[in-house]
């Protein structure tokens, strides 16, 4: 898998997601992926605490927040099978840099 350098991303200011707006979903790698909010013209960077190795093997993951929205604040998590991993920060994205963060197409996990 190609080397990203996340940093130009963390410089941007967090925003919020409504979880019922999740539409989709791909992992980068295991401590980041791409989730589209409302649709697949808006994408945002979701970046975990930490590796989340259940994000390499499954194909459902399930958000949850204090509320019904989630912003990286404490408490907020994905759930990957029985493995809770801690929300971050959630950066928005431009398509041209979805293109470039996403794996290959050999990749179970690539974008439709």
């Amino acid at each position: 898998m190609q080397d990203i350098d996340f940093k130009q991303f963390y410089e941007r200011k967090s925003v919020c997601l409504w979880v019922s707006n999740i539409d989709d979903w791909r992992r980068v790698d295991s401590r980041h992926l791409i989730v589209w909010a409302p649709n697949k013209r808006r994408p945002y960077l979701v970046e975990l605490h930490g590796s989340c190795s259940g994000l390499l093997g499954n194909d459902t993951l399930a958000f949850k927040g204090r509320t019904e929205r989630i912003c990286g604040l404490v408490g907020e998590s994905v759930f990957v099978g029985d493995e809770r991993c801690g929300i971050a920060n959630i950066y928005p994205l431009e398509v041209d840099e979805v293109l470039r963060l996403l794996p290959k197409k050999n990749d179970k996990a690539t974008w439709r």
